[in-house]
């Protein structure tokens, strides 16, 4: 095993399609579903008007959006008050919406090749990015026009990122609770007026401004006016949590190649879960599919949201100490398969030699390891650093604070350190086993 030399790459240009830039729906605790309204005590105004806002921006940057008539007249001013505010970042949005389309093509396109899977979809992808030329130069004109619009819209960019720095506070203080955003994101994708997205931003805030607001019932429902079984609103948000969860704990953002098929395994394996209620509700599946790929968007944002940082390749140094599992695998086969050996003929000098030489190709690969381990995660912490720096350390926090990759790194790391960087047999012994 060697550990191979650390340079810095932008996560503008080299993260995955599989991200979003809101949490709408952590652990939902609650089976009563029903639609979010702020009755009874009335925190203050200001509170009052930022829980709106954490929850009419939860699919802020999708291309074109999803709209609900507002259910009162303060729902309405900060809905037109956002969407004012998003006007500005239409352009921004699709292009990030595009970039994010031909990195999930060339991630899907790069797995189908390299295992040889010859499938229409292979095909379709091929030809789709074939129409785009070079796509470094795609990649680059698209990167100087998105830094362009952030440039030019820096103010409306900067009024986003404050609605997500507050929701995160808001759910930390429990000003908040997932289970609201949920709700009211389902609501929106209920009562969707822009289904078919034919409207624009400015169209949506012409319609939202001149709606006759004698007709919006501030009390009633919009979650109760729809015909859709209750049982089936709790599978759709079960499968958003269990999604999200999946993505939050599978998707390692240092390694790439393998971000869609992790994708696809989390979709295949909630369906599984489904199957029997996808037979008993008519167009189950295709919901499932779309909220999937709302989280997937979600997540793809939430990764582009890192913006552009120079940081440690740490996915390199990761894989190269997977090569080293399998050295010590491999090691410990031989040692094993010598030690029965030794059994019938305890004084073989050939046999005891050999044992001797694996023992110490063992522990060698052993110690070089955690030198790996222990580079790696003084890195991260660097790179945490630099996140930190440029106001992303939330964001950072999200795509890595699940992942049982990187966690399980920084456990090893901790109970290595107690240990003067050794790590106990029977931990070495999990690790081989794997």
């Amino acid at each position: 095993m060697y550990i191979s030399a650390i340079t810095n790459f932008s996560t503008d240009h080299k993260t995955n399609s599989l991200s979003n830039t809101k949490n709408i729906n952590s652990q939902i605790k609650s089976n009563n579903i029903s639609s979010v309204h702020f009755q009874g005590y009335q925190p203050d105004e200001n509170v009052l008007k930022n829980k709106y806002r954490i929850l009419l921006t939860q699919d802020i940057w999708a291309e074109k959006l999803d709209i609900k008539i507002p259910d009162s007249e303060l729902e309405k001013n900060i809905l037109l008050e956002i969407l004012n505010q998003r006007k500005n970042l239409d352009r921004y949005t699709r292009l990030q919406n595009e970039k994010a389309k031909i990195m999930g093509d060339l991630f899907k396109y790069n797995y189908l090749a390299q295992n040889g899977i010859q499938t229409p979809e292979r095909e379709k992808l091929f030809q789709s990015l074939a129409k785009r030329g070079n796509l470094a130069t795609a990649m680059s004109t698209l990167d100087k026009n998105i830094a362009l619009e952030k440039s030019k819209n820096r103010e409306a960019i900067e009024y986003f990122k404050n609605i997500e720095k507050i929701e995160n506070e808001y759910l930390d203080l429990h000003k908040i609770k997932s289970n609201e955003l949920a709700k009211f994101y389902i609501q929106v994708r209920k009562n969707n007026i822009n289904k078919e997205h034919q409207y624009s931003t400015q169209e949506l805030i012409n319609i939202i401004s001149n709606k006759d607001f004698s007709e919006i019932n501030p009390v009633k429902s919009t979650l109760e006016n729809t015909s859709i079984p209750q049982g089936k609103k709790q599978i759709l948000l079960n499968a958003q949590n269990q999604y999200e969860k999946f993505l939050r704990e599978k998707v390692n953002i240092y390694i790439m190649e393998k971000h869609w098929q992790i994708a696809n395994e989390g979709r295949r394996s909630i369906f599984e879960e489904n199957k029997k209620y996808i037979e008993k509700y008519p167009g189950l599946e295709k919901q499932l599919n779309n909220t999937f790929d709302t989280i997937q968007k979600k997540y793809s944002f939430k990764t582009q949201n890192l913006g552009s940082v120079n940081v440690y390749k740490l996915g390199e140094i990761w894989l190269e100490m997977n090569k080293g599992v399998v050295e010590l695998r491999e090691t410990t086969q031989k040692i094993n398969t010598i030690k029965t050996k030794l059994k019938h003929n305890k004084n073989d000098k050939k046999l005891l030699k050999a044992l001797e030489k694996e023992e110490k190709e063992l522990q060698h690969t052993k110690k070089l390891w955690i030198k790996a381990l222990r580079v790696s995660m003084d890195l991260e912490r660097k790179n945490r650093e630099k996140f930190v720096k440029v106001g992303k350390a939330d964001v950072y926090d999200y795509l890595t604070s699940e992942n049982k990759e990187i966690q399980c790194y920084k456990n090893l790391e901790k109970i290595s350190k107690a240990d003067k960087w050794n790590l106990p047999e029977e931990i070495w012994a999990k690790i081989i086993q794997g």
